[in-house]
């Protein structure tokens, strides 16, 4: 019994496949909804820090990247202010479920983070389009957090990339 339950861990195990790790790095005092697109042929260039992927978001709070999009494996995901001077203060993710942190409401988070795979549909001139694969996610307090789902709903529609029009 034992030689199968090892068997059947190590085949649990082998299914789990690590995606990269992720270094998200925000403008200092930025809050606000951020949007990344992925596969964007002219967009940043892919960059990494430790083997990490590194996600540098605009002022506007908008990231177009070359990098794929990895939603199907596990990742461990750091998010950061950064300065002008490059000095970084992590942003921590904001867990409602998690009633072993004493989450503040003036404190700031990330939170909200949606993962959307390549859309498409059609134009109204009739032409078919696909759409970037994209993560949103909010950077802010928790306070009025309903408010803010609906406004980084709005922001991810108004920064989604067209790729690949047809």
């Amino acid at each position: 019994m034992k030689f199968y339950s090892l068997l059947l861990l190590i085949f649990v195990s082998s299914c789990a496949q690590n995606g990269e790790n992720t270094i998200t790095i925000i403008p200092a005092k930025y809050t606000g909804p951020i949007c990344i697109n992925f596969k964007i042929k002219d967009g940043t260039p892919k960059e990494y820090e430790s083997k990490n992927r590194v996600y540098r978001i605009g002022k506007d709070g908008v990231l177009n990247t070359q990098f794929e999009a990895i939603f199907d494996k596990y990742q461990f995901n750091k998010y950061y202010y950064e300065d002008e001077n490059g000095k970084r203060q992590e942003i921590a993710f904001f867990d409602l479920y998690d009633k072993s942190k004493n989450n503040s409401k003036e404190s700031v988070y990330i939170f909200g983070e949606e993962h959307t795979g390549i859309g498409g549909g059609v134009d109204g001139n009739g032409k078919e389009f696909s759409t970037a694969p994209s993560i949103l996610f909010y950077v802010g307090s928790y306070e009025n957090i309903e408010k803010k789902a609906n406004e980084q709903m709005q922001f991810g529609f108004k920064n989604q990339k067209i790729i690949d029009p047809k």
